[in-house]
């Protein structure tokens, strides 16, 4: 049998089959169910009002439990009562209470005090909010009562409870079963008729149906079958003319899709391979090949040309403010200026010149031009000062709908000088762009051999480091005294760490430390540092040091984000015997930037062995406040930068008051650093800063010095 008659016999035979039982169904269920499924309606119908009650209720407890949160914690009567009273205007609520951490009601929300201070008198509200810590929820025919503990960064507030009337509910539900039984009623008496007439029109109906969609189908399966057989031998875009909104319609254009799209992926997998897919620019690879065959047919070494190195300067924040797509918008942006700036300026130029400038972006925010028609270095920085202004101005990102403005650094780099090969004008441009970076950013540099000296003596401190690390013999602790500016006491010391080179001398940490960090060698002389540090403590310790007496010791960002931090430190007390409270840790704002939840859970476990935790230059970071609410911080250092110019500018003296009295709303001490006269010492006592660390006091001095002045003390 063809699959056309087997349509057609297998459908009528259906429909007949399909009404005779739907109508046996249909006479047995109505009359032998209906009073079942009035029931069950009604049950589930009261089951779905008493939630939807539920909900509402534990919707409005839930909101009074955060907004209520900040009026308990400062005791405040007017902002709890000014939170209740919209509340109680809901006609379902029959009583709202406020009650304290000891169970004394606060507010319940009416214009009379007369409950305050009253005790709640529900010992099971009391036992689940205040000792439990837990929803408490209890419900009856009548009413529904619902309370919530209140709690701000593991401190219990006190609790709020909301009873609920259910009546309204219960009356809701009641008219609803009416509705339903009558509705029933009604529909068993018109589904007999109904289903007879239907009945009759279906089987005349599917006849002519079953013949039509016979025909309907069997032509457009044959003609995909012939387009499958095209595919498989491989004879692409010979797309089938099927033309349906039906699933079979569907599947035909998905045919010629998949037709068009094994060219498309062809064609896209050789783009990826040498563009950008963000920006349509050549990739690192292209922009290399491209310049090797520039290299290539240059035929003396007077033939000049520039390769600039550009890398945004503000990207980073623009991710973290806005996210990754205005992120990528930005770059695209940023590809447009950049084209259209070089295309300017090779308008005039011959038409091999044009074809040779290559504009590419080689991963994140840089970007690598090659420019044959640019022979000399002023030119070059002629375009790299268009380029800069163009890039600094104002460009509009859709994604978060605002303006902003980022900026760049240029590295310069001109063939032959700088190099003869790709690699080596690439790695001279990206150097003399880290050179403009360090000029103060958003300007441009030319590649000199100075840079390259520059870098050659990094690459020369990074190995003496590494050589140095293998036993510590160059490396000295020095510490700098932390005063009470209220008493003049020494409270503490900030360690610092000391090289001392045996062919260079003294070598500025600000030289080699961020060297270390990048490097990963911070590590191994960040422990040796923890280590030397509990050695001196405890050598104090046998002489006489007071109970408040600690070392503050600065963390880097591999130290906080390493699994061993805190294992370490709790080796080194218990190996050197000391008590926990005689070392602080400091961090950086940036420090804390990378992953805030892990640099949390080294922080908390730090500050639970009893190692107080400060923030260190406090101030300078892109949100110093958002610190303090986010981290369990014992202290924070208001950065030198505003300490030194307290005498003069009144905006210094502003800020530095601000941070202490915020730090002290917060229980929060403070340390000013870089302390060099008497009227700042003043200054900072007079707005009571806690402590205070600069010249004044005392300089970093090695450990024998710090330790004759301890003994003098003694």
């Amino acid at each position: 049998m063809k699959l056309k008659a087997k349509l057609v016999f297998g459908n009528t035979l259906l429909v007949f089959l399909a009404l005779g039982v739907l109508s046996l169904s249909q006479w047995l269920v109505s009359k032998h169910y209906a009073e079942e499924m009035v029931t069950k309606s009604s049950a589930n119908l009261s089951e779905r009002f008493v939630e939807h009650a539920l909900g509402q209720a534990e919707q409005t407890t839930s909101y009074l439990t955060e907004a209520l949160i900040n009026p308990m914690y400062f005791f405040d009567l007017e902002g709890v009562q000014s939170l209740l009273k919209p509340a109680l205007k809901n006609p379902l609520i029959q009583k709202i209470q406020v009650f304290d951490n000891q169970g004394k009601i606060f507010q319940t929300g009416g214009q009379s005090i007369d409950h305050y201070g009253q005790a709640l008198e529900m010992p099971d509200v009391e036992k689940y909010t205040l000792e439990l810590r837990q929803r408490y929820i209890q419900q009856n025919e009548t009413n529904l009562l619902i309370a919530n503990p209140l709690i701000f960064n593991n401190e219990l507030l006190g609790g709020l409870v909301i009873q609920y009337s259910l009546e309204t509910v219960y009356v809701d539900i009641e008219r609803n079963k009416s509705i339903i039984l009558g509705i029933n009623e009604l529909s068993q008496q018109s589904n007999a008729s109904f289903i007879v007439i239907i009945a009759i029109i279906m089987c005349l109906v599917s006849l002519v149906f079953a013949l039509m969609l016979a025909n309907t189908l069997i032509k457009p399966i044959s003609a995909l079958v012939q387009h499958s057989e095209r595919i498989s031998k491989g004879q692409y875009l010979q797309l089938n003319s099927i033309s349906r909104s039906d699933e079979l319609g569907e599947l035909a254009l998905a045919f010629n899709e998949m037709d068009t799209n094994l060219k498309e992926r062809t064609d896209a997998i050789e783009f990826l391979a040498y563009n950008d897919h963000l920006t349509q620019l050549p990739n690192r690879t292209q922009f290399i090949r491209c310049l090797q065959r520039l290299i290539n047919s240059k035929k003396s070494e007077k033939d000049a040309f520039a390769i600039l190195f550009i890398d945004l300067d503000e990207f980073k924040k623009i991710n973290d403010n806005f996210g990754h797509q205005a992120g990528d918008e930005l770059l695209c942006e940023v590809a447009t200026i950049i084209n259209r700036q070089v295309n300017k300026s090779i308008a005039s130029t011959s038409y091999d010149e044009l074809e040779n400038s290559i504009v590419a972006r080689i991963g994140g925010d840089e970007f690598l031009l090659c420019l044959p028609h640019i022979r000399n270095f002023d030119a070059a920085s002629q375009l790299a000062k268009q380029l800069l202004t163009d890039l600094n101005s104002s460009i509009f990102l859709p994604s978060p709908n605002e303006s902003v403005i980022i900026g760049a650094s240029i590295g310069i780099a001109m063939y032959p000088f700088a190099g003869a090969t790709p690699e080596d004008l690439v790695k001279r441009a990206d150097i003399a762009m880290y050179e403009a970076k360090a000029s103060g950013r958003g300007t441009h540099c030319h590649f000199t051999w100075e840079m390259e000296q520059v870098v050659s003596s990094r690459s020369e401190i990074e190995r003496d480091l590494r050589l140095a690390v293998t036993n510590f013999s160059e490396f000295e602790v020095w510490y700098q005294p932390q005063v009470d500016l209220r008493t003049q006491e020494i409270i503490g010391v900030e360690a610092l760490l000391r090289w001392h080179h045996p062919t260079k001398g003294s070598i500025s940490p600000d030289k080699f430390i961020p060297i270390a960090e990048v490097t990963g060698i911070i590590l191994p002389l960040g422990d040796w540092i923890i280590d030397q540090v509990c050695r001196d403590i405890a050598a104090w310790q046998d002489v006489s040091l007071t109970d408040s007496f600690h070392v503050a010791i600065n963390l880097s960002a591999k130290q906080l984000y390493g699994q061993t931090l805190p294992e370490l430190i709790a080796r080194k007390l218990s190996q050197y015997g000391l008590p926990s409270h005689r070392l602080h840790m400091e961090v950086t704002e940036t420090a804390l930037m990378k992953d805030k939840q892990c640099a949390k859970q080294a922080l908390d476990s730090l500050r639970e062995m009893g190692i107080q935790v400060w923030l260190d230059d406090f101030g300078t970071g892109y949100s110093s406040l958002g610190y303090l609410r986010e981290f369990n911080i014992d202290g924070l250092k208001i950065d030198r930068c505003f300490v030194a110019d307290i005498e003069n500018e009144t905006n210094d003296r502003a800020l530095c008051a601000a941070i202490i009295s915020m730090a002290h709303a917060l229980g929060v001490k403070v340390v000013a650093e870089g302390v060099e006269t008497i009227t700042q010492s003043n200054y900072l006592n007079d707005h009571q800063c806690n402590f205070g660390q600069g010249y004044l006091f005392a300089k970093p001095m090695p450990v024998h010095q710090l330790t004759d002045r301890i003994l003098a003390k003694v």
